[in-house]
């Protein structure tokens, strides 16, 4: 089972974990690329300096980089912009009833109310099918960025996913119906642990070559969210995709290819086909 403690969620320990990791794996410098924290998938490769690149969640990637600068030698994130911590907290309240309004499903996520909803199987199918693209018997969506999930429409027959198989789709349910919502949604309640861990973290910026691409039909992580990185960021590639959110389903063999392109022209410097 997944740990209790809330504090274990905050992208500080994931970072930590993730060195931990690359100990493990005997790798003493890696690149580090991600995409959302639904990515399970962690993988190395070798590549031709005998670095390795381990996959994870998108805005823990530009964490990781800045709590373990001498660890991460380049970044890539997709549809995750890198958003620099600050010297002052701001909740998820004042995001959602200020400047954005597409992050309110996280005060929904934050609560109880999914965690509560989700309590068999079949409840968690439907969850899955549904956020991964699978439409309800009326042809709604499941979830609105702006208030989380309709569970009237939960309750509705979901139709399979366009992006995801039934037989991933039958992982996740088993995953998560076993060890259950309350980690994840975790991940929403750590606003000002996050806040508190990072008032240590200097500088506020990224300086490994980074790679960011865009999903130019987002939601959510809009295109205005990315706007400025380069202050940040100084060695910031930018690609877009035309997807949604779900970038590295609806469009990956463009995004490979980005990431690809730019692993032989920045980390390789042309000396190295993958």
């Amino acid at each position: 089972m997944p740990p209790e403690s809330m504090h274990l969620y905050g992208f500080k320990r994931a970072a930590d974990d993730i060195a931990a990791l690359a100990k493990e794996l005997g790798a003493p410098q890696i690149i580090l690329g991600g995409h959302d924290w639904y990515v399970l998938l962690q993988f190395s490769i070798r590549g031709n300096h005998g670095l390795k690149v381990l996959f994870r969640g998108g805005m823990i990637v530009y964490r990781t980089a800045q709590w373990h600068p001498e660890l991460v030698t380049h970044v890539f994130s997709v549809c995750t912009p890198f958003m620099p911590n600050t010297d002052h907290f701001t909740s998820t309240q004042d995001l959602v009833q200020g400047p954005l309004p597409q992050f309110g499903y996280q005060l929904q996520f934050a609560g109880p109310e999914l965690e509560e909803a989700l309590q068999t199987q079949e409840q968690y199918r439907q969850f899955f099918k549904g956020l991964f693209g699978g439409r309800s018997q009326s042809g709604r969506p499941i979830m609105r960025p702006e208030t989380g999930v309709d569970f009237d429409v939960l309750a509705e027959p979901i139709g399979d996913s366009p992006l995801v198989d039934a037989t991933e789709i039958e992982y996740y349910v088993d995953q998560y119906s076993r060890q259950r919502m309350h980690g994840p949604c975790n991940w929403y309640r750590n606003r000002e642990a996050n806040f508190e861990d990072e008032k240590k973290l200097s500088p506020k910026t990224v300086d490994q070559p980074t790679l960011f691409i865009l999903g130019s039909n987002e939601n959510i992580l809009t295109r205005d969210l990315s706007a400025g990185m380069e202050a940040y960021v100084a060695r910031l590639t930018r690609r877009e995709v035309p997807t949604g959110h779900w970038a590295l389903w609806q469009a990956p063999d463009k995004v490979n290819g980005h990431i690809k392109e730019w692993l032989e022209a920045v980390v390789f410097g042309g000396k190295s086909t993958l």
